[in-house]
């Protein structure tokens, strides 16, 4: 008998960490694609269709990391504070690149205009901000008490700037 709740506990175990380890790498790619995204838009001047549509892509890649990690992330049903540090320090190590993403997006928006193409830029950064939204929503609620503070100042951050820049795409 107490082997049998050793072998049950231990898979209990091994399903958190499995689940934990699939958020991990899901959030060290929305990392690896708001880079791309944000070196992209860095050298873009947004008036070439095909640097655009690199854009584009570069998004929508964004946009399926998010949407990876909050589908792994509502399916994981805790994680340890450890783990939640990994993953808000992976996060706030991402933030930068955000900014940089959405300061330029701003920047060019004039460009896209130009090509016509400012519509597909505006529903691409409005599904980013859906799915941040979303997926912060989802962080907030796995993070221990001890860090829930410090994950929702995160989410918020991430949130406004993404806001402001759907905003501006909105005028």
């Amino acid at each position: 008998m107490k082997f049998s709740i050793v072998i049950i506990a231990a898979a209990l175990i091994a399903g958190v960490a499995a689940d934990y380890a699939k958020v991990h790498d899901d959030v060290v790619n929305i990392k690896i694609s708001v880079q791309k995204l944000a070196k992209m838009l860095k050298t873009a001047e947004g008036a070439k269709l095909g640097e655009s549509l690199g854009v584009h892509f570069a998004a929508q890649d964004l946009n399926k990391a998010i949407g990876d990690a909050n589908e792994e992330a509502k399916a994981t049903p805790s994680v340890t504070e450890p783990q939640a540090k990994t993953i808000l320090s992976i996060l706030t190590s991402a933030y930068p690149y955000v900014v940089n993403a959405t300061d330029q997006l701003v920047v060019i928006e004039p460009n896209f205009k130009k090509i016509g193409v400012v519509d597909i830029a505006k529903k691409d950064i409005s599904d980013i901000a859906e799915s941040t939204k979303t997926f912060t929503v989802s962080l907030v609620e796995k993070a221990p008490a001890s860090l829930k503070e410090s994950a929702k100042a995160l989410a918020d951050k991430y949130n406004k700037t993404l806001a402001s820049a759907v905003a501006h795409y909105s005028d």
